[in-house]
């Protein structure tokens, strides 16, 4: 049960006591990390001396839970310009632990200064040794009305009370101008947890919290689980909101030799040279895991994935948080962030939803050509390609046949030679066998007949 205070990293560990009072190692660990709770220094190490049904009680705000008390000692810094301790003393060491306290606050903003006498009361379980209850009762009166009314608000807008109003969800053209969209939302793992999908998004990684559309987080917390595959790190992380998440990334694929010899890889030069560490996030860009162990608090950036029905955050950046300060302002950015943005839902008047419209109209019509110009483009390029592809194989292929057809119909000389003989006796054999035409016949021997009766005297005549 005993806890270190070295081990939660407690800034007051000089505790005042009244004469007579004292205090175990436990209940000066569990002191401790009260006034630091009130000098608004929470931690995720502070608050886990706390049970998760824990509740914290002041005379204007009763929060119950870790998703409600949480929200109040992490938003002092984002309500208060200065915080003060002017005081303390504990004058019972029983349970609960009693407390005396005077603390200087000023508001942001206005810059109101007010001083609050405490009763502090300290319940806490005696097998546990977790805290179960702390009480901070105001000298029985209530401070300056200003101050109440900027704390009731910060604490309302804390709590996020969904609005009993009907949600207004807007299409998808009016998500650039949203606050949560093209940004990193700040929220904790039981908020991711809780995103909603909407019908007609499915697929898109975008989730809804009211009507608000998340698809990048933020959150930060520690390390409570981190293992290591040979292509992806797992992680799980804890920020006391209640529930875990699961964090994955892709591990850079290991090579025994670079690309080019002796040129370090553009990753290799970018981490040191140290590649086993370092990750691929989805969207291309490298994530270095060095220093990562289980205890390590860091902020996490990343999408939102799904696996076996459970959401978990794909990451893209990690930082390791090294202060108490630098977590402190952590914290401080997602409860400002939650009061401006996640308390109240999203609203688009008319005349900005309908230009929105146009624009997305005319941005369509105009993606709409170009993607129809793109393909008309390559239509044509793949024609005019086929068509190149068309004319040396035809030229080819008839200069191919006009080849074989020339070396077909031309015989070497001596079959051209026996061919001609051929041809001319069998010329001369169908003139000897075709019959012979009567009437030809008749003039030819008529002509004969002629020749043989006139010649004779002619010759005698001339003396021959």
């Amino acid at each position: 049960m005993s806890t270190s205070t070295s081990d939660i990293n407690i800034e007051n560990t000089n505790i005042k006591t009244a004469p007579g009072v004292s205090l175990d190692d436990h209940q000066k660990t569990l002191v401790g990390s009260v006034l630091d709770l009130f000098a608004g220094r929470p931690s995720l190490k502070k608050l886990s001396l706390w049970t998760d049904d824990g509740i914290f009680e002041d005379p204007i705000t009763v929060a119950t839970g870790r998703k409600q008390y949480e929200p109040q000692w992490y938003g002092l810094q984002a309500a208060f310009k200065e915080i003060e301790r002017l005081h303390h003393e504990v004058t019972d060491a029983g349970n609960p632990i009693a407390m005396d306290l005077k603390t200087r606050y000023v508001v942001k903003g206005i810059g109101k200064e007010q001083i609050i006498s405490s009763k502090i009361m300290i319940f806490y379980d005696k097998t546990t040794g977790k805290i179960t209850k702390v009480e901070d009762k105001w000298d029985g009166k209530l401070p300056d009305s200003s101050f109440v009314n900027h704390q009731q608000i910060a604490d309302e807008d804390a709590m996020l009370k969904p609005s009993s109003a009907p949600l207004t969800y807007y299409p998808a053209y009016c998500f650039p101008v949203s606050p949560t969209f093209n940004t990193w939302a700040k929220l904790t793992a039981a908020d991711v947890h809780d995103l909603k999908q909407r019908e007609g998004f499915e697929g898109q990684k975008v989730y809804f919290h009211l009507n608000h559309p998340i698809k990048w987080i933020r959150l930060v917390g520690v390390l409570v689980a981190f293992e290591e595959h040979p292509y992806r790190w797992v992680m799980i992380l804890d920020d006391s909101s209640g529930a875990t998440i699961e964090i994955t990334c892709a591990r850079e694929a290991k090579t025994t030799e670079n690309p080019i010899p002796g040129h370090a890889s553009t990753v290799e030069h970018k981490l040191g040279g140290d590649t086993a560490s370092i990750g691929r996030s989805l969207t291309g860009n490298v994530v270095d895991m060095k220093g990562l162990d289980i205890g390590t608090v860091v902020k996490v950036k990343g999408g939102i994935g799904e696996f076996r029905g459970e959401k978990q955050i794909t990451l893209e950046r990690i930082h390791i948080i090294a202060s108490t300060t630098e977590e402190a302002a952590a914290w401080s950015e997602l409860q400002q962030f939650r009061t401006s943005v996640l308390s109240k839902p999203w609203l688009i008047l008319p005349d900005e939803e309908k230009k929105l419209r146009e624009e997305a109209d005319g941005t369509a019509r105009r993606t709409a050509d170009k993607v129809r110009q793109q393909k008309e483009r390559e239509a044509k390029d793949e024609r005019r390609r086929k068509r190149a592809e068309k004319i040396p194989q035809a030229r080819k292929k008839g200069k191919s046949k006009r080849r074989i057809s020339e070396k077909e119909n031309k015989p070497d000389h001596e079959e051209r030679e026996i061919a001609d003989g051929h041809a001319k006796h069998k010329e001369r054999t169908q003139n000897e066998h075709r019959p012979m035409d009567r009437r030809k016949h008749t003039r030819q021997l008529s002509r004969h007949h002629t020749l043989q009766h006139t010649t004779s005297p002619r010759y005698d005549a001339l003396g021959l």
